[in-house]
């Protein structure tokens, strides 16, 4: 982990920290109606996918697969849907829902 990284004010009020993986932490989001759930990777000043470096876009795309297997696993969803928006926080971050 970079030592200036900081989870962004508006994802540390909006969720609870679930645990932290080789390059990201998890979070499930504070929202009852559906199984919500963010990575961030842990690196400072990264706004988008392709600013990170090579090994650690594969190492967040592994982390997302690993953890929609097992959404679709616990979950059994009809769709899963996994974006990098950030109209509210443009720390970079994946919501799988």
């Amino acid at each position: 982990m970079m030592m200036d990284f900081q989870l962004h004010p508006r994802l540390a009020e909006d969720c609870f920290e679930i645990g932290r993986l080789t390059l990201s932490r998890l979070l499930m989001m504070n929202d009852s109606q559906f199984p919500w759930f963010i990575l961030v990777p842990e690196r400072a000043e990264i706004r988008e996918i392709h600013e990170l470096a090579v090994d650690d876009r594969m190492q967040l795309m592994h982390e997302s697969c690993c953890l929609a297997e097992a959404l679709n696993a616990l979950y059994q969803p009809d769709k899963l849907n996994i974006a990098a928006i950030g109209n509210l926080v443009p720390q970079l971050h994946l919501h799988h829902v």
